[in-house]
């Protein structure tokens, strides 16, 4: 009868819009937990799976909720509680340690990205700023060849060029060859590894590398063309080389896919903007 008592008022607290259930800590300091996914997984690299705000005072205290996290792909849907989900800004009043976990709301249209997947939040990232499309309404198709011209495609929106034209990547293929960063040839072949690296270390403005010598340790480094040996080896020094098999292996003429692209991209991004 006890117990039933217990989850009882459990639920009724739950229920309200002040909270204040949990197990009471052994030293009277209550915490209070923001997990940003059941399924810790799905997140990011380096994103935060649990948020502790400090506490060194005992006792009950209230506490309002911040903002959700940011998560491409996701609209964030409140903090839940047991059954319960509340808003930023709502205060609880905490009398034992607590954890709230985020609920989430999928606003990307693909059905072929399932949540978590390899490269997921690196292709929702540039899908969500603009820079690449959809291979259809309601498909990314992350494992098809990412073409030359796709390519010219995201370098011009990145930098603000102008794209379109006839055929559709004319005025991308023109931006880039002035800026010297492709010959402009071939725009209908899948890019390849060195030929996507390549690229982008031009964008980026060629930086100057160390120790070249170093990435003749690295498997496949002998079929590195000549004009990829710098901008391979500083894709390896900057991680903008994606490995999605882990195996070290270079394979410089491998044709690229789109998932593959995206992460690249991604981390390039990363360096050269805010």
């Amino acid at each position: 009868m006890k117990k039933r008592l217990f989850c009882l008022t459990l639920a009724l607290c739950l229920a309200g819009s002040l909270l204040s259930t949990g197990a009471e800590a052994a030293d009277g300091v209550f915490h209070v937990s923001l997990r940003h996914a059941e399924d810790l997984s799905v997140l990011p690299d380096g994103a935060p799976a649990v948020e502790l705000p400090v506490r060194t005072e005992p006792g009950p205290y209230d506490f309002t909720l911040p903002a959700g996290p940011a998560r491409p792909g996701f609209a964030f849907a409140g903090w839940r509680l047991g059954d319960a989900v509340c808003q930023p800004g709502d205060t609880v009043h905490v009398t034992g340690d607590l954890e709230f976990c985020a609920q989430w709301t999928r606003t990307h249209p693909f059905a072929d990205l399932p949540d978590g997947c390899e490269g997921f939040y690196e292709m929702l990232d540039l899908y969500e700023k603009g820079l690449m499309t959809g291979a259809a309404q309601d498909a990314f198709s992350p494992d098809v060849p990412f073409t030359r011209a796709m390519l010219w495609t995201v370098l011009a929106r990145i930098f603000g060029a102008e794209t379109g034209g006839s055929p559709w990547y004319q005025k991308a293929q023109e931006a880039v060859a002035a800026a010297g960063v492709s010959d402009g040839q071939g725009p209908d072949r899948p890019v390849t590894r060195q030929e996507l690296l390549t690229m982008l270390y031009r964008r980026g403005g060629s930086p100057e590398v160390r120790d070249l010598q170093g990435l003749d340790a690295f498997p496949g480094a002998d079929r590195v063309a000549g004009w990829a040996r710098e901008a391979m080896w500083w894709s390896l020094q900057t991680r903008v080389l994606y490995d999605p098999q882990g195996s070290g292996e270079l394979d410089p003429a491998r044709a690229v896919t789109r998932r593959e692209a995206a992460v690249s991209l991604s981390r390039w991004l990363a360096l050269y903007t805010d």
